[in-house]
C-alpha cells in the first residue's frame, strides 16, 4: 500500500446512529416551546421579568438552553448527552425564534404579523430535515456501519449492551468484513467479530429511550384498536371536518363582500391590525382566500372518495392536499390569523400521519 493511500483521509460526513430520534425530540420540544410560551404569555397578560429599564426577555433563556445544549455533546461522550442536547436545543430554539418579530422590525414589534409564518417555516424546514435524515438512515454503507459499531462498543464499556444491540453489532461486523474498503479494515473487523463472543459480555434487558417507548406503545394501541375500518372512519371524518372548516372562512368573506357596510368594517379591521398594509397585502389576502377555499373543496372530495371506497384515489389526493396546505397555504394563514392557527396545523399534521400510516398498512400491503 502506497504512502498516498495510507495518508488519504476520508472526511465525508456520516449520519449518526439514532439521529432521527434526536431530531424528533428536538422537533417535539421546539413545537411545545413555541406554543407553550405563546399560551403562557396570553394567559398571564404578557408579564415582564425585571423592573424599570431591566427586561429579561425569554430569548435570553432560549440562548441559555442552546448554550447548555452545545456543552452536553462537547463535554460528555455518553449517548444520553445527545438526548438532553436534543431536548434543550428544541426548547432553546423555540424560545429564541418566538421573539423573531422584535429582531426584524425597527420598533421591536413582538406581534409583527410576519413573525408567525417565519416561525412556522422554520418548523417545516426542520420537519423536512427530519424526513430526509430518517430516509437516509435506512441505507448504511460499510463506513457508516463501522461508525455504528464503534458507538455500540460504548455500550459494552457502560455495561448496557442488550441482546438486540449485540445481534445488530455482529451483523454489522459481518457486513463490514464483506464490504470493507481495504484489507486492513477487513482484518480489524474480522478480529473484532472473532474475539467479541469470547468475552463474558454483560447482556442486559433492553432499555428503550422514552421516545421509543412512546412509539412502541402507540403501535401496540394501533394494532389492538385501530383496525382498517376504524382508521377509515377516523380519517374520513377528520377530512370532512377539516374540509368544512377550510371553506367556512372563505364563504364568510364572500358573504361579507355582498354587503358594503360589512365589507368596509371587515377590511378596516385588517388594516388597523396591520395585516393589510397596501395593495400587495390585499392581493395576498385574496390568494389566501382562494387557496384555502380550493384546498377545502379538494379535502371534502377526498373524504367522499373514501366513503365510496375509492381509497387508491382518495388517500393519495388527501395526502397531496394536506402536504400543500401544511407547506404552502399555512404560511399565508399564519400571517393573517397568527398563532390561533396552531391547533388547526397540529390537526393537519396528525391527519397527515394517519393518512400515510393507513397507506403503508393497508394499501401498500395489498398492492
Amino acid at each position: 500500500m502506497s504512502a498516498k493511500q495510507i495518508n488519504s483521509a476520508d472526511r465525508s460526513p456520516v449520519l449518526r446512529k439514532h439521529a432521527e430520534d434526536y431530531l424528533l425530540i428536538m422537533l417535539l420540544c421546539f413545537a411545545a416551546s413555541v406554543s407553550g410560551t405563546r399560551l403562557f404569555l396570553e394567559l398571564t397578560g404578557y408579564p415582564q421579568l425585571g423592573s424599570g429599564e431591566l427586561h429579561i426577555a425569554h430569548v435570553l433563556w432560549g440562548g441559555l438552553c442552546l448554550y447548555i445544549a452545545c456543552l452536553f455533546p462537547i463535554i460528555f461522550a455518553n449517548r444520553w448527552a445527545f438526548y438532553w442536547s436534543s431536548a434543550l436545543t428544541g426548547i432553546g430554539i423555540g424560545l429564541f425564534i418566538d421573539e423573531v418579530g422584535k429582531f426584524i422590525t425597527s420598533e421591536n414589534d413582538y406581534f409583527y404579523p410576519a413573525a408567525a409564518p417565519i416561525i412556522y417555516a422554520l418548523f417545516i424546514l426542520s420537519v423536512l430535515l427530519f424526513t430526509f435524515i430518517k430516509n437516509s438512515l435506512s441505507e448504511r454503507n460499510s463506513r457508516a456501519k463501522f461508525y455504528d459499531v464503534l458507538q455500540t462498543l460504548e455500550e459494552i464499556v457502560d455495561r448496557d449492551l442488550s441482546q438486540a444491540e449485540y445481534q445488530a453489532l455482529m451483523e454489522s461486523l459481518s457486513h463490514i468484513a464483506q464490504h470493507a474498503p481495504n484489507e486492513s479494515v477487513s482484518l480489524l473487523v474480522r478480529q473484532l467479530a472473532d474475539n467479541i463472543p469470547g468475552y463474558k459480555l454483560l447482556i442486559v434487558e433492553e432499555k428503550l429511550p422514552p421516545i421509543k417507548k412512546i412509539i412502541n406503545w402507540l403501535k401496540k394501541i394501533e394494532s389492538l384498536y385501530f383496525t382498517r375500518r376504524r382508521n377509515h372512519a377516523v380519517i374520513s371524518g377528520g377530512l370532512f371536518a377539516w374540509g368544512v372548516w377550510a371553506i367556512s372562512y372563505p364563504l364568510s368573506v364572500i358573504v361579507k363582500i355582498r354587503s358594503p357596510q360589512e365589507l368596509q368594517a371587515f377590511l378596516s379591521d385588517l388594516v388597523s391590525d396591520q395585516l393589510i398594509r397596501g395593495t400587495s397585502g390585499l392581493t395576498w389576502f385574496q390568494i389566501r382566500i382562494g387557496l384555502e377555499g380550493g384546498i377545502g373543496i379538494i379535502i371534502i372530495i377526498s373524504a367522499f372518495l373514501l366513503l365510496l371506497r375509492k381509497e387508491k384515489i382518495g388517500i393519495p389526493l388527501a395526502i397531496s392536499a394536506t402536504l400543500m396546505s401544511i407547506s404552502i397555504i399555512n404560511l399565508l394563514i399564519f400571517y393573517f390569523d397568527q398563532f390561533s392557527t396552531i391547533i388547526v396545523a397540529a390537526f393537519q399534521f396528525v391527519l397527515l400521519l394517519l393518512l400515510i400510516r393507513y397507506r403503508n398498512r393497508f394499501l401498500n400491503a395489498t398492492a
